[in-house]
């Protein structure tokens, strides 16, 4: 049985087993978890979703960068298999 999600910053769909393997459906690729706990299809949309959800904390203005511990997720996620 699997489940639909949706990527966090473009929406493009992503297909999730329960298994917990994720797919992206357009283009059959792996989908990442990102720092913030939402799926992402590739590595601009993992940024772009943290300095959005960033920009979402109260307090937190506008986001323009990420922290040591943001960019070390998107590092994991798409450049360590």
């Amino acid at each position: 049985m699997s489940d639909t999600k949706f990527c966090r910053n473009c929406k493009t769909p992503i297909t999730v087993s329960s298994t917990g393997y994720a797919e992206v459906v357009s283009i059959h690729k792996e989908a990442k978890w990102n720092f913030y706990g939402e799926w992402v299809c590739s590595e601009r949309c993992d940024r772009q979703a943290c300095l959005d959800l960033k920009s979402t904390m109260p307090g937190a203005g506008r986001a323009t960068s990420l922290n040591v511990s943001e960019i070390q997720s998107i590092k994991n996620n798409w450049y360590n298999g």
